[in-house]
């Protein structure tokens, strides 16, 4: 049997798992992370309308140069006035997108080490049994790759929703009243973009979470093999090592290819149903359109060129949401191995009435101590002793039987399944 046959029928055995319903809990825990800072949340809101108001400025503006400025009648005195708004409304948006992301990116590190830190803390806490059974390429993983995708998460998604409800409520706002039947037609092919964009990310995103899961198994395989390198080449296994590793590369590169199948299905279609509204949008205007080089025609080409500007910049932000919900699909793969870890409950816990002792004598006492690294296999059965302080024994047997067992137990890296271990007369437990 190959080295690498239980990692490539792991890798095989992985399937997409698409929805977002599954994540609703990880993401309130993530949410929990988030209280911690709510100066910075506060911050990011303002600055997300503030964002919005000065992005949606410059086409209601260039609108009024064609109707005011231009004419008929013409009114060159506006112009001046109309361009200092465009100029300051652009810096101003530049600055204002500056110090979100800014703001954005700090809070996000916080979060990041508050996650890394509960992370850390709690491989302090597990017991022996639980490294036996974990690799140490998969824990390091999930602490620097699976956390650098909550990060890219962590890093946008609160000022891309609130950009995409500010600036879509703003536009409407300004649009509707201009011309509800116009207005209409500009958002009706919005769900369109927003269905594929979402499409896109959500068919895309649960084969990535997969390839991450088989770098973080593959990363363990590694290490493993590293640190036994010796004994590979010691019983010729190179090229058994080298296959098994090329196997689970072939499995991870079709499941890239896969995603790069279904990203040049969907990536084109938002474009094309983008170029579709506005034409829709001139077809109905061009029907509507009053007496060439009068104002009311002026004015009608003013708000279409408003129409197809405001729908350009519509697509922005929800392309940029849809991307954040495909973004969180990774991020959830990775919080997800992250609190599983956190979560793992200490095998090795106090009885509820426990408390702290004080080592006085040393008397050591088994009393019909059971343990077993599985529990359906014990290492130890009813074993009884007592060794007196100052005392010394010898502890023989064979390879395997169950000397350094014995060790591990007084200290507590591992719990007894039965029995009691005292130390003064005093349960370890």
């Amino acid at each position: 049997m190959s080295i690498a046959k239980p990692l490539l029928d792991y890798a095989k055995s992985l399937k997409p798992q698409k929805g977002f319903r599954q994540s609703f809990s990880a993401f309130k825990r993530l949410w929990n992370y988030h209280r911690r800072y709510y100066w910075f949340v506060a911050a990011i809101v303002i600055l997300a309308v503030i964002r919005s108001v000065l992005f949606s400025i410059e086409p209601l503006y260039t609108t009024w140069i064609i109707i005011n400025v231009i004419g008929p009648p013409q009114n060159l005195s506006l112009l001046m006035g109309y361009l200092m708004v465009i100029f300051l409304a652009g810096i101003g948006y530049a600055i204002s997108n500056f110090v979100l992301i800014f703001v954005h990116g700090v809070m996000s590190q916080y979060i990041v080490r508050d996650i890394r830190t509960d992370y850390y803390s709690s491989l302090q806490g597990k017991s022996f049994s639980f490294y036996d059974s974990r690799g140490v390429g998969d824990l390091t993983s999930r602490a620097t790759v699976d956390l650098q995708l909550v990060d890219s998460f962590l890093r946008t998604w609160l000022g891309t929703v609130l950009n995409a409800v500010f600036t879509t409520v703003i536009i409407i706002a300004i649009i509707l009243p201009i011309s509800p039947i116009m207005t209409l037609i500009s958002m009706a092919t919005m769900p369109l973009i927003f269905y594929f964009t979402t499409r896109l990310w959500t068919e895309t995103m649960p084969l990535f979470k997969n390839m991450q899961l088989i770098i973080g198994r593959l990363g363990s395989y590694i290490q493993q093999d590293i640190i036994g390198m010796k004994t590979v080449r010691i019983f010729r296994q190179e090229d058994d090592v080298v296959d098994g590793f090329k196997g689970v590369e072939d499995v991870y590169v079709d499941t890239a290819i896969n995603a790069g199948k279904i990203q040049s299905i969907y990536t084109p279609l938002g474009p094309a149903i983008l170029t579709l509204g506005i034409a829709l949008v001139y077809v109905y205007a061009g029907e509507t359109l009053g007496v060439p080089h009068t104002a009311l025609a002026v004015a009608q080409v003013g708000y279409l060129i408003l129409f197809a500007r405001y729908m350009m910049r519509l697509t922005m932000p929800i392309r940029d949401v849809s991307q954040t919900l495909g973004t969180w699909i990774a991020a959830y793969a990775g919080l997800e191995r992250i609190l599983e870890i956190t979560d793992t409950p200490r095998n090795v816990e106090d009885l509820p009435d426990a408390k702290d002792i004080k080592i006085e004598k040393g008397k050591l006492e088994f009393e019909n101590v059971t343990f077993g690294y599985a529990k359906d296999r014990p290492v130890l059965d009813n074993v009884t002793f007592t060794v007196e302080p100052s005392e010394k024994i010898a502890i023989l047997g064979a390879t395997g039987s169950g000397k350094s067992s014995l060790i591990y137990l007084v200290p507590r890296f591992y719990d007894i399944q039965g029995g009691s271990i005292k130390i003064d007369g005093h349960d370890i437990r």
